[in-house]
């Protein structure tokens, strides 16, 4: 008797055709993200087509000078071999600068250029996670397939080989990741932390309240403070020595 096929498998990217489901990915998995409805808030009404251009070629594609990228896709064999998840690393990990990319007209910078210079200063204070590392740049999965276990599939791949390699893995995490990273032995370095009010005049505010309605006084609390923590993951004899959780 053979084994049957695993439904998920890990693949490669082909880049001369799989970049645009990889930005549709993305965006529909970070649609609910404050970065991204701040930044490209639906009264300003950015057409999609320009928010998938400009989020292709900064975050899809972008890689700073003297890094180099890897993506590798998940694809479902049980739904014709289609792309539900990614995850990209880059290698030798620099702030890329983002030159000669149109921003769409209509997008708010207030609330990013605020984000990056915090992590920016917090990056700072621990430089040495540059050095001989990998960073874990994004890890998408289609939102009806969140919770199947991707983001362990993709975790674990990559782990795998860095324990070989003998490098330290980072990344930065949101509050619904974090959980999972911890689990696979990832240590949190800092966080940073932005009032969601000060980017909101007072109907802004208003509206992304209402949207939350059925949350609790806590959960709510937590909307309202946008958190995220810069994490590493070192393998065994290279710092903490922590091992991946099997989940």
């Amino acid at each position: 008797m053979t084994n049957p096929t695993p439904q998920f498998e890990i693949l490669p990217i082909d880049p001369t055709t799989d970049y645009p489901t990889l930005t549709t990915i993305s965006l529909l998995a970070f649609q609910s993200n404050p970065l991204h409805y701040l930044t490209f808030r639906p009264s300003s009404h950015i057409p999609p087509s320009q928010i998938e251009t400009y989020h292709r070629a900064t975050r899809i594609e972008l890689v700073g000078e003297g890094s180099s990228a890897q993506t590798f896709k998940v694809i479902d064999h049980h739904e014709n071999d289609k792309i539900v998840g990614f995850a990209r690393w880059i290698f030798e990990p620099q702030w890329p600068k983002i030159k000669g990319v149109k921003e769409p007209e209509g997008m708010d910078k207030r609330f990013i250029d605020a984000f990056r210079e915090k992590i920016g200063d917090l990056l700072r204070e621990h430089r040495e996670i540059e050095k001989n590392s990998i960073e874990l740049h994004l890890m998408r999965v289609l939102p009806e397939h969140q919770g199947k276990g991707l983001g362990s599939l993709l975790l674990n791949w990559r782990l795998s080989e860095a324990r070989k390699e003998k490098k330290k893995v980072f990344l930065m995490a949101s509050p619904q990741g974090r959980g999972l990273y911890l689990k696979w032995g990832f240590r949190v370095l800092g966080e940073v932390n932005l009032r969601i009010a000060d980017f909101l005049d007072e109907n802004e505010l208003m509206e992304w309240r209402k949207e939350r309605e059925g949350l609790g006084s806590k959960e709510m609390q937590r909307e309202e403070v946008y958190v995220q923590s810069v994490m590493v993951w070192e393998p065994p004899g290279g710092g903490n020595g922590a091992e991946e959780a099997k989940i």
